[in-house]
């Protein structure tokens, strides 16, 4: 049974101690081995419980202790082992060109992963502040950072590392920026200008400018994710029932049911008549379900609709005050949810289910409604 001494330390074992602080309820376990000191929280206030965390770390750290001594590993061969076990989950285009544009080339340096410090860890915070002409957001760094934490918990998991050195979270309050929606005054205006720009020009860029605006109202009328709509067929389409079938769509991999409303219904209509009246006037084979819905009647893409957006709000005229600001496809989404609980009422749980995302995502980022929107309704 551990005893207790004077000090407040609890000795669960010799060199093994237990001890709380002010800034926490829980007890810390704190021991040295190998000439490493070894410090970390039980998450819990149960001296009990805290005692059996403390001796379970302490005994793995101690039968790790011998393979330690005999291998060692560089941070590259751990960055690469844990690219290799994760090869197959949808993370793993992310975490590779992280780990080798940035971690890999500034760690590489360290033969034996033990080596790497705190203190190494700020080194490579104000390297990659200084990489870049401009100084990435903090969100940018934690989002990266969470590639590295994970490297690391690869080699503590191998028992290549006694306990992980610590990486701090940047802090976000101060650059927090919600990607722009559009207005009730402005989305009107830019389906006005997409439809004068239509006739401004003929044949091929013709099609790709109808194709824009009707992709654009899709957007706006179902909250879908702009890679999400790459990946819809016409099999996934019910025009009866008014819903898109998303099966495996995006890089979220979404499989779910969505509503369209009547101008997005309209819109996909459109669309497909100039697929039938391109196949009937060139006697081709008609629409297979398998068959990409976002394409022009010639069967082509929409894939450079980025650049096409960019040109269509260029027309438009509006002001930004810097690139942050400017629109983009993705804001369509934002717009999707505001005008959803700002004219339509729809209550926020339906709403999240309708874009697969969370209340808290919804209220962090997608809806730019006020209070004052709901005036008439709180008097």
């Amino acid at each position: 049974m551990s005893r207790k001494k004077k000090d407040s330390t609890i000795v669960v074992i010799d060199r093994v101690y237990l001890k709380k602080n002010a800034a926490s309820p829980f007890y810390q376990y704190y021991f040295r081995l190998n000439n490493c000191a070894v410090r970390a929280s039980t998450q819990t206030d149960n001296v009990q419980k805290a005692s059996d965390i403390a001796l379970a770390a302490y005994y793995r750290c101690r039968e790790n202790r011998v393979v330690q001594k005999q291998k060692r590993t560089s941070f590259t061969q751990i960055a690469e082992s844990y690219l290799q076990q994760i090869q197959h989950e949808k993370k793993y285009k992310f975490h590779f060109e992280q780990a080798h544009r940035y971690f890999i080339p500034f760690f590489s340096k360290f033969k034996d992963i033990r080596d790497i410090t705190a203190s190494n860890i700020d080194e490579y915070l104000l390297h990659r502040k200084m990489k870049s002409k401009k100084t990435p957001k903090p969100q940018t760094i934690n989002k990266e950072n969470v590639v590295l934490r994970q490297i690391l918990n690869h080699a503590y998991r191998k028992a290549l590392i006694v306990k992980m050195p610590d990486i701090p979270t940047q802090d976000e309050r101060h650059s927090f920026h919600r990607r722009r929606h559009f207005t009730l005054a402005e989305y009107r205006h830019l389906i006005r200008t997409a439809r004068k720009r239509i006739t401004e020009v003929t044949s091929l860029n013709r099609m790709r400018r109808e194709l824009l605006k009707d992709y654009i109202i899709v957007l706006a009328n179902t909250g879908l994710r702009v890679d999400e709509s790459k990946t819809i067929i016409y099999r996934n389409i019910d025009f009866d029932r008014a819903t898109i079938k998303l099966e495996n769509a995006g890089k979220v991999r979404s499989s779910r049911t969505l509503y369209m409303r009547v101008p997005a219904i309209l819109a996909l209509k459109r669309i497909r008549q100039r697929r039938l009246d391109y196949i009937e006037q060139k006697q081709l084979n008609p629409i297979q379900p398998h068959d990409l819905v976002f394409t022009t009647p010639t069967m082509k893409p929409i894939s450079l609709a980025k650049k096409s957006f960019r040109e269509l709000l260029n027309a438009c005229k509006f002001v930004y005050k810097n690139v942050d600001e400017r629109h983009t496809l993705t804001s369509l989404r934002h717009t999707y949810a505001t005008f959803a609980l700002q004219y339509k009422k729809i209550p926020m749980r339906a709403l999240a289910s309708q874009l697969a995302t969370s209340l808290r995502m919804i209220e962090k980022h997608y809806a730019h409604d006020a209070i004052a929107d709901y005036k008439d309704d709180l008097l």
